[in-house]
């Protein structure tokens, strides 16, 4: 596993983003993936200050076009 592991002499516990150790738990044996989370990880964008108006509309006309796309 490519993931933050901790070993001490009677377990072994693996975390890191859902998608990896899903495809981990898939190819390594006896590993099993608990349900939910512990944290999220909150997404951010930088723009510069004259682009902010030409962003904004950018991304509501993406949004509007690939609206059934995206999922929540």
């Amino acid at each position: 596993m490519n993931t933050c592991v901790h070993r001490t002499l009677t377990y072994e516990v693996a975390a890191g983003v859902h998608q990896q150790l899903l495809a981990d738990a898939q190819r390594v044996k006896d590993v099993r993936l608990l349900p939910g989370h512990f944290m999220e990880i909150q997404q951010a964008m930088g723009v510069a200050k004259q682009a902010v108006s030409r962003v904004i509309d950018y991304l509501n006309q993406f949004l509007a076009q690939h609206r059934g796309l995206i999922k929540s």
